[in-house]
C-alpha cells in the first residue's frame, strides 16, 4: 500500500512487528515546552485529572460493538509515528478534561493501535497516521441498528491538533450528528446508466437532484477513499445528510465518475473521471413537461443554501395554480392596514409571489412558453420568491381593494390624514391585458403589475426579466454581506435609493416597532412618488393636447397633427424607487463602517436610518433640519421626498442637510475635499494644479510687494535718498 509523506510508518511494517514488544506510551511523558503549551491552551494544570484512566484500546473484536452504539471520535495511531508521539499527550489531556462531558454530549473518544490491530486498520483503510475520524452507529431503512458504524467526518487538516481545537470539534460534531441524522441511511440512489439517461432526458415523473463525484462505486459504498481524496469523506457525509433533508421535495442520486466516465463526459464533466482532485458537480433535472430540464448548481457545498435552492426549484417547477383568495389566505395579498406592531417571528424570510395571470378562454401555447423563462429567473434570485399561475377573474377587483387599503394605512400617519384614494392613478398603474404578471409581497399593500399592452410584451424574456429584476425585492429585507451585491450596483444611476435602518434583534419589541415604522414610511413614499409622477403625466398629457389644438387652430397639415398625436407621453412610475433594508447590529455590528457609511465614526443605534444611492456613491444620515436621521416617518419621509424633488418640500426650512461621499477618507472637518476625492487620481491632479497656481500667484504678489517697498523713498520718492 502506498502511503503519503504524512504517514509515519508503513502498514507493512505494522503488520510484521511483534505486538508484544511494542506498547504505546500511554503515560505520554511531556517536555517542559509541551507542559507549557497545554497549560496555555486549556488554562488548567496538566495533572488536574491525573486520577482519570485512559480507556482500553479498541480492537477488531471490540471496535464494531462500541462504534455501533456510540457517536465516536477515533484516533488511529502507530507508536512508531513521531507525529503520533507528539499528539499522545494532547489527546490524553483532551480525554481527561472532557471525560464527564463525553457522557452528556454523547460523543466518545477512543483509540486504535494500528500495530497491535493491523487487521482492523487494514479493513478501515487507514493509510496514514495519526488518522482522526468520526463514526456514527449505522441504521437500516427501518431505523434499526445494524451492529456496524459508518464514517461521517474527519478532523480538519487545516486545524492544529491541540486540546482546544479537539474540544471545539467534538462540540460541533455532537451538535451535528448527535440527533441521529447522521445514522440514517442515505436517501441518495446510486445511479446506473439507464436511470441516468432517463433523468437527463427528462423522462422521469419527478425532479432529481444529482451529485457527480470523482470517486468509484466501491469507494462510495465503503466510505473509504484513496489518500488522494482526503475531502471525499466530508463530501459524502454532507451529501448523505442533504439527501435526507430534501427527500420530501425531490429524488437524490449520486454518480461516481471514475466508475462511469462516459456518462460524466456526456454530462459535461470529463475531468471528474481523472486521477486529479476535482470538486463535485451538482445539477437538478426536471420532467420535460416543465419546459426546461437541467439546472446546474454552481455555489459550492453549503447544505443550507443547497437545500433552499433545491426546494425552491422543486416547488416552482410545478407552476401551482392558485386563486386570488388563496393569496389572501397566505397573507401575501393584504387589503387592510396591518396591526401595530407587525406580528412577525424571527428569523425573517419575507415571501414574494410572482403570478402568471391568464384568461382561461384566451390562453395560447405561445403564452405558456414564457413559464420556463420565469422559472429560470426565479431560481437565479436569492429572495424567497414562489412562482404561481392563476386564471382568476377577481384580480382587478381585489387590486382596487388593496389600493384603497393602502390609502387607509397611510392615513394612520397624522401628517398624511388628508390623503385621498385616487382611482385614475390606480387605473394608470394597474391597467393591463392578459396574460400578465402580478407580484404580491408579504406585508406590502402596494400593487405591482406588469402592464401588458400587446401580445409581444409577454413573449419577450428580456423585457420580463427587466421587470422582475426591478420589482423582486421584498418590502423590507435584512441586509447581510451576501445581499449587498443584489441591492447595490455601481452601474446604476443615483436616482434609486436604499433606505438602511439599524435594529437589534435581541430587543424583539423594539425590533417590531422599527419594522412597523419602516413599513409605514415605505408605503407612504411609494404612494406619494406615484402621485407625483401621475401629476407630471397629467400635466404632460394636457400640454400635448394644447399643442394638438394649437396646430388645428392654425390649420397645420394633417400629417403634422397626426405626428403630434402620436407623440408618446412616457409613464415614469418606476423611476426614483426606494428599497428598504435593515442591518441587525447584533449580527453585523461593523457592516456600515465596512462599506463606508460611517466615515465620522459616530456609530449607529437601533432606529437610526441612512439613505444610500443605489450606486453606493453617496449617503445621507441627517434629517432636513440637520438632526440625526431616524426611521421616524416625520423625519425620514421628508428626506425621501426632498431627494425626489426639492419642490415637494419647499415649505420646510432646510438646515444642515448634506450628502456624504461613501467610503470617504475625510472626516467632517475636511468634507469639502470629498468633491476632489470622488474624481479619483484625476481629481488629485487637478487639486495639485490648483495649489500650484495659487502658489505661483501668491509668490508673484509677494515679490511685487517687496519691490514696491524697496522703491519707496522720502515722502513718496521713487528712489532712495542719498547723502
Amino acid at each position: 500500500m502506498r502511503l503519503s509523506l504524512l504517514a509515519c510508518v508503513p502498514l507493512l511494517a505494522s503488520a510484521i512487528a511483534s505486538p508484544a514488544a511494542i506498547k504505546p506510551d500511554s503515560e505520554g511523558k511531556k517536555s517542559e515546552a509541551e507542559k507549557s503549551e497545554n497549560q496555555d491552551t486549556t488554562g488548567e494544570a496538566p495533572d488536574a485529572n491525573a486520577e482519570v484512566k485512559m480507556p482500553e484500546l479498541l480492537t477488531i473484536e471490540t471496535f464494531d460493538e462500541f462504534t455501533s452504539k456510540h457517536l465516536s471520535f477515533i484516533e488511529f495511531f502507530s507508536p512508531y509515528c513521531h507525529h503520533c508521539q507528539a499528539l499522545a499527550p494532547k489527546w490524553e489531556q483532551t480525554f481527561k478534561e472532557t471525560v464527564e462531558s463525553q457522557q452528556s454530549s454523547g460523543i466518545h473518544m477512543r483509540q486504535v493501535n494500528c500495530v497491535e490491530s493491523g487487521d482492523l486498520c487494514e479493513r478501515e483503510i487507514v493509510s496514514y497516521y495519526p488518522n482522526l475520524r468520526v463514526y456514527v452507529p449505522e441504521l437500516n431503512a427501518e431505523g434499526e441498528h445494524t451492529g456496524k458504524a459508518k464514517i461521517v467526518d474527519s478532523f480538519p487538516r487545516a486545524l492544529k491538533q491541540n486540546p482546544e481545537n479537539f474540544k471545539k470539534f467534538m462540540k460541533k460534531t455532537a451538535a451535528e450528528f448527535g440527533d441521529g441524522s447522521g445514522s440514517m441511511p442515505s436517501s441518495s440512489q446510486l445511479l446506473d446508466t439507464d436511470t441516468t439517461l432517463k433523468i437527463v432526458a427528462g423522462e422521469m415523473e419527478e425532479p432529481w437532484f444529482i451529485g457527480m463525484f470523482s470517486s468509484t462505486d466501491e469507494e462510495w459504498e465503503s466510505g473509504k477513499f484513496s489518500r488522494t481524496c482526503m475531502d471525499c469523506l466530508r463530501i459524502k457525509s454532507d451529501w448523505d445528510r442533504l439527501s435526507n433533508l430534501i427527500v420530501s421535495s425531490t429524488k437524490a442520486g449520486h454518480l461516481n465518475c471514475k466508475s462511469n466516465p462516459a456518462l460524466c463526459e456526456k454530462l459535461g464533466f470529463p475531468e471528474l473521471s481523472s486521477d486529479l482532485r476535482q470538486s463535485p458537480k451538482y445539477a437538478m433535472f426536471l420532467p420535460k413537461h416543465t419546459g426546461i430540464i437541467r439546472f446546474d448548481y454552481n455555489r459550492g457545498m453549503d447544505i443550507d443554501a443547497m437545500k433552499r435552492w433545491i426546494q425552491k426549484l422543486a416547488l416552482n417547477c410545478q407552476y401551482e395554480i392558485a386563486t386570488a383568495g388563496h393569496f389572501e389566505d397566505l397573507d401575501l395579498f393584504v387589503t387592510e392596514k396591518p396591526a401595530k406592531p407587525l406580528d412577525i417571528s424571527l428569523p425573517l424570510d419575507p415571501r414574494v409571489a410572482l403570478i402568471f395571470a391568464f384568461d382561461k378562454k384566451k390562453i395560447t401555447k405561445e403564452d405558456k412558453d414564457i413559464l420556463p423563462h420565469l422559472l429560470e429567473m426565479v431560481t437565479s434570485l436569492p429572495f424567497n420568491i414562489r412562482l404561481y399561475g392563476s386564471g382568476s377573474v377577481k384580480f382587478e377587483e381585489t387590486l382596487e381593494y388593496q389600493s384603497k387599503g393602502l390609502v387607509d394605512f397611510i392615513r394612520t400617519d397624522e401628517d398624511l390624514k388628508d390623503v385621498q384614494y385616487n382611482r385614475p392613478l390606480h387605473i394608470a398603474t394597474t391597467l393591463t391585458n392578459k396574460p400578465t404578471l402580478y407580484m404580491f409581497k408579504e406585508n406590502s399593500m402596494v400593487p405591482t403589475v406588469f402592464q401588458n399592452y400587446a401580445p409581444e410584451d409577454m413573449r419577450n424574456p428580456e423585457k420580463l426579466e427587466a421587470w422582475v429584476m426591478k420589482n423582486m425585492y421584498p418590502l423590507f429585507q435584512e441586509l447581510t454581506p451576501e445581499y449587498i451585491e443584489w441591492y447595490f450596483n455601481v452601474k446604476d444611476q443615483m436616482n434609486d435609493k436604499i433606505v438602511v435602518t439599524f435594529v437589534d434583534s435581541d430587543k424583539e419589541d423594539q425590533f417590531k416597532e422599527i419594522l412597523y415604522d419602516i413599513s409605514l414610511v415605505a408605503h407612504e413614499y411609494l404612494f406619494l412618488k406615484k402621485e407625483y409622477y401621475f401629476q407630471l403625466l397629467t400635466e404632460e398629457r394636457s400640454a400635448k393636447w394644447d399643442r394638438i389644438n394649437a396646430l388645428k387652430e392654425k390649420g397645420a397639415e394633417p400629417l403634422e397633427v397626426i405626428n403630434a398625436m402620436k407623440a408618446e407621453v412616457p409613464h415614469l412610475f418606476d423611476h426614483d424607487d426606494a428599497l428598504f433594508v435593515y442591518i441587525d447590529l447584533k449580527a453585523h455590528p461593523g457592516l456600515a463602517k465596512y462599506v463606508g457609511w460611517d466615515i465620522d465614526g459616530e456609530g449607529y443605534k437601533p432606529g437610526d436610518s441612512i439613505v444610500v444611492t443605489k450606486n453606493t456613491k453617496y449617503y445621507w444620515d441627517r434629517s432636513l433640519q440637520g438632526e440625526k436621521l431616524t426611521v421616524e416617518p416625520a423625519k425620514l419621509r421628508p428626506v425621501l421626498l426632498h431627494l425626489l424633488d426639492t419642490q415637494l418640500t419647499k415649505g420646510i426650512k432646510i438646515s444642515g442637510f448634506t450628502r456624504k461621499l461613501a467610503a470617504s477618507p475625510f472626516t467632517s472637518w475636511f468634507r469639502t475635499l470629498d468633491s476632489v476625492y470622488q474624481h479619483g487620481p484625476l481629481g488629485v491632479i487637478f487639486l495639485l494644479i490648483g495649489f500650484y497656481v495659487l502658489y505661483k500667484i501668491a509668490m508673484r504678489f509677494i515679490r511685487r510687494s517687496k519691490i514696491g517697498l524697496k522703491g519707496r523713498g522720502i515722502i513718496g520718492n521713487v528712489t532712495e535718498k542719498h547723502d
